[in-house]
């Protein structure tokens, strides 16, 4: 699934092609959408991992990729299965295999993001309120990092990373965990950074790779070589070191 510098990457890539244009061509599924054609896209926004189509009509499209889905920028009309299809004077941008791809009215737009944290890419983010909204949370320390109510943008790979980082186990109680504000600082400071990278970075200079366990199992851990473990956990396939990260 996409984490939130992957929606912002596509969010830049997507501007020239959409944002102050107007829409020649709006298919949902192999359905023209007569509402999208000749509207202007005013404004592409991201939050967390939705990314948001601004029209001049008042309405929104949202987007969130889910698992399998990916936006594509492309030069000419697209003959795969896609969800959305969306033209311009310069270009295509396309949808596949989305988990939602919802056309939404301002009120609506405002109830589908409600539920969701700060989101850790706008600049404030409060700290303190993603703090705030894990007062009560139950459930693992993995369940919690991922959960998007608390903070918006953090997937998979992010969660093992930040886990490995503080030494956590990824079934330890969220109740038992380290002072959560370093955690979310340095989900940010992640998150940011590589907005402006083509590959996602994790580790400092003095590591040989980009990241510490994601997609490294059975490998030696990077810093006492115990091979890394991998299992599903929250039903996510987790990566840890079983010796850096107790449980």
């Amino acid at each position: 699934m996409p984490e939130g510098d992957s929606i912002f990457k596509l969010a830049r890539r997507v501007r020239p092609v959409l944002e102050g244009r107007v829409l020649t061509e709006g298919r949902l599924g192999r359905e023209q959408l007569p509402v999208l054609t000749g509207a202007t896209v005013e404004r592409v926004e991201t939050y967390g991992k939705h990314l948001l189509l601004h029209l001049d009509t008042g309405r929104t499209l949202r987007f969130h990729l889910g698992l399998g889905g990916k936006g594509l920028v492309v030069r000419r009309p697209y003959d795969g299965r896609r969800v959305l299809d969306l033209a311009t004077d310069a270009g295509r941008f396309v949808v596949t295999q989305a988990l939602h791809c919802q056309l939404f009215t301002p009120a609506e737009v405002e109830r589908a993001l409600a539920h969701l944290g700060p989101d850790l890419l706008k600049d404030p983010c409060d700290l303190d309120q993603i703090s705030e909204r894990t007062r009560d949370f139950e459930g693992t320390a993995s369940e919690l990092l991922l959960d998007q109510r608390i903070a918006a943008g953090i997937g998979n790979v992010y969660k093992c990373e930040l886990l490995f980082v503080f030494r956590i186990h990824p079934e330890r109680p969220a109740s038992e965990m380290p002072p959560l504000q370093p955690i979310y600082a340095r989900a940010r400071d992640w998150l940011r950074a590589n907005c402006d990278t083509p590959r996602r970075i994790t580790t400092g200079p003095t590591f040989p790779g980009d990241l510490y366990v994601y997609d490294r199992a059975r490998r030696p851990c990077m810093r006492c070589r115990t091979p890394i473990a991998v299992a599903e956990v929250a039903e996510r396939v987790t990566y840890w070191c079983p010796k850096c990260q107790v449980r």
